[in-house]
């Protein structure tokens, strides 16, 4: 696969998962399995840890006010600020 198909796809998981992490998070905390990210991208991410960079990059520079911290040791973890999400409990 080209590396511009590769970014496409990048760009595509790491906007579904700010989208959908901010929208169904009650923390500010939402996980995505490498597993179903890959299955939605047509990638293997338990062995493509390029592609997870990528992601990642993506993630930090293209939804830089949206994600607070991104952890990929076993899968994607992240945490969002709480202005971005609708549901969180800011109270604390």
């Amino acid at each position: 696969m080209d590396q511009e198909k590769r970014k496409k796809l990048a760009e595509a998981a790491a906007d579904y998962m700010v989208e959908v992490g901010t929208a169904r998070t009650m923390s500010g905390n939402y996980h995505f399995s490498f597993a179903e990210i890959g299955a939605m991208i047509g990638v293997d991410l338990t062995n493509d840890h390029d592609m997870i960079g990528l992601i990642v990059n993506v993630a930090y520079s293209k939804h830089t006010e949206v994600v607070c911290e991104l952890l990929t040791d076993t899968d994607f973890d992240f945490m969002f600020y709480l202005a971005y999400c609708p549901n969180a409990d800011d109270d604390d």
